[in-house]
């Protein structure tokens, strides 16, 4: 999962469809990570002039739902076995 990208676009197209513009025509970005297999912290700016990594265009309301249902039923059982 990239940043702004299809899951993120998503999910803020699911619950607050008026922040998300008209991005049908944008490029994907590709989520690559120069220092694999390592890794470091990086700001998005520096991997991706245009904000986002990943395909924003592929976004949906109906997967941001999904997508929310599912990470949310995963907090819900961690939460249980923490309890």
């Amino acid at each position: 999962m990239g940043h702004a990208g299809e899951w993120e676009t998503s999910m803020i197209r699911h619950l607050h469809p008026h922040l998300v513009g008209d991005i049908s025509g944008l490029p994907p970005v590709p989520n690559v990570d120069p220092c694999a297999p390592g890794s470091m912290a990086w700001i998005t700016k520096e991997r991706s002039p245009q904000g986002y990594i990943g395909d924003p265009a592929a976004a949906t309301a109906e997967k941001g739902a999904m997508l929310l249902d599912h990470f949310a039923g995963n907090v819900v059982a961690l939460l249980e076995q923490v309890i």
